[in-house]
């Protein structure tokens, strides 16, 4: 594998207000870096069996943009 190659993944979500979006991730070993989004507020946390859960939650309907970034 090559060091510098990133492991990100990343995509648009169509959010309603004050309502939690779950995102539930197979890390395949991996472990999360970092989530980020364009609107709204990201958390995140490591499940069992090797699965994150991410929420989006936005005080608006709002597409949001978001990208996970994961290290070895």
């Amino acid at each position: 594998m090559n060091p510098r190659k990133k492991k990100s993944l990343s995509g648009v979500s169509k959010v309603v207000a004050d309502d939690p979006y779950k995102i539930i991730v197979a890390m395949n070993g991996s472990k999360i870096k970092d989530c980020k989004v364009s609107d709204g507020m990201v958390t995140y946390q490591e499940l069992a069996q090797d699965l994150v859960e991410i929420t989006i939650k936005s005080p608006k309907n709002a597409e949001i943009r978001w990208t996970m970034q994961a290290s070895n």
